[in-house]
This record gives structure tokens, C-alpha cells and sequence, in this order.
């Protein structure tokens, strides 16, 4: 009798699974190339202390959970003799609201700590998208 109740536990199990895809999907690892084709990332530009861009959400669905890195790589002024101590820093960070389906996103980061103004070099900052979840799937 027990077999027959594990049995049957276990394909109910499995029946969920098959019924809800996004229970398959879950923490599904994906290349960049995948991940472009969902959500890019456009007109990044620092403004003060303030990054900026725009999110587009390519996908029939909802996104939830974004995470980005921000890269703000240094360049040196001289970059055959560069100093020791190098500014540039990655930070993460996770939208606060979803980006509908379709829709798009206007990122405004407040930069914490500020970057250092020096006049030795220069920083390039970047975003990048690190992962996010399709709701509804």
C-alpha cells in the first residue's frame, strides 16, 4: 500500500511539472546571446552622480528580478605607466519593479559611493544585464 501511495505522490509530482513549465525553468542557465535577445540595455550615460539608460524587454512576457552590473573601469591617462592605485569598481543591482512585457525601463542608479574626480584618468561605465526571471512562463 505504500508503494501504491508513493507512486502515486510521484507522478502527481510530475503531472505539476509537466503542467507548469516555468517549474522547469527555474534557474534555467543561459548564454549571453539569450539573454540579449530578451533584455538589452541602451543610451547608458553618467550624469553627476546618476547612471542612466533604457531596458527593453523583448519578450512576450514580463520581467521580474532584474540584476545588473554596473562596471565603472578606469582609464588611465597614461596607460604605459598607469598609477597604483586604481579607482574602477563593479557594483550589482536589482530594478525595483518588473519591466512589462514588450515594454521597456528607464534605469536612474544613484551612485554610492560617489566616484572619486581625479584628473590622472577616467572612468567608462558599462551595464550589463547578470540575469532576470520571465514571469508567466
Amino acid at each position: 500500500m505504500g508503494n501504491v501511495r508513493g507512486m502515486t505522490i510521484g507522478v502527481a509530482a510530475l503531472l505539476c511539472v509537466l503542467a507548469d513549465p516555468a517549474m522547469a525553468q527555474r534557474g534555467r542557465v543561459t548564454s549571453a546571446q539569450e539573454i540579449v535577445s530578451v533584455l538589452t540595455v541602451r543610451d547608458v550615460r553618467v550624469e553627476g552622480d546618476v547612471v542612466r539608460a533604457t531596458l527593453v524587454n523583448h519578450a512576450p512576457r514580463r520581467l521580474a528580478d532584474v540584476r545588473l552590473l554596473i562596471r565603472h573601469a578606469w582609464l588611465w591617462n597614461n596607460e604605459r605607466n598607469p598609477g597604483t592605485d586604481n579607482p574602477g569598481r563593479t557594483d550589482t543591482y536589482v530594478l525595483p519593479a518588473e519591466i512589462p512585457a514588450g515594454g521597456t525601463y528607464n534605469l536612474e542608479y544613484k551612485i554610492v559611493p560617489p566616484l572619486p574626480r581625479r584628473s590622472d584618468g577616467r572612468f567608462v561605465t558599462t551595464v550589463e544585464v547578470i540575469s532576470f526571471t520571465e514571469v508567466g512562463f
